[in-house]
């Protein structure tokens, strides 16, 4: 996959699993929104930013995150072109993979606070997985849009 699919892909497949994490949050009318929750996590860290760069930041930074998730899906493809390959199946195991090191991640941040988190509950870890799925799934679409066509 060349740079361009790799940006591509990484701001398709994070806006599509925000845009999931978006619509769950409204249904459930919890805060399951990435951006926010970085928010949240840079708020109790006492992470010195003003509100405007901290909203800011948490996009970026859950941009980059995506970036960095498919960035590492692609490295063994670079290696073992031979050994691995780019299909559905192995975007879906990507997305579960991902998933699981996010809920991890997710779960440590919030046990790590001390105030209670605003989603220590099974919903919302079972959404970020799926959202990573969402990720995956949307990965594979974009790397077969853009190489079809």
């Amino acid at each position: 996959m060349d740079l361009l699919t790799i940006i591509i892909s990484a701001i398709f497949a994070t806006s599509t699993m925000t845009l999931f994490s978006y619509v769950v949050s409204w249904i459930f009318k919890k805060t399951y929104k990435e951006p926010v929750l970085l928010q949240f996590l840079m708020s109790n860290f006492n992470i010195k930013v003003g509100v405007y760069y901290r909203e800011i930041l948490s996009w970026y930074l859950h941009y980059f995150i995506g970036l960095v998730f498919i960035i590492s899906f692609n490295i063994p493809l670079w290696i073992y072109p031979e050994l691995y390959d780019f299909t559905l199946r192995s975007s879906l195991l990507f997305g579960c993979i991902i998933g699981t090191v996010g809920v991890i991640w997710w779960y440590i941040m919030f046990s790590l606070l001390p105030e209670k988190a605003p989603n220590k509950v099974f919903v919302y870890y079972l959404q970020l997985f799926i959202a990573h799925i969402i990720f995956g799934l949307t990965t594979y679409l974009i790397h077969w849009y853009l190489n079809e066509f």
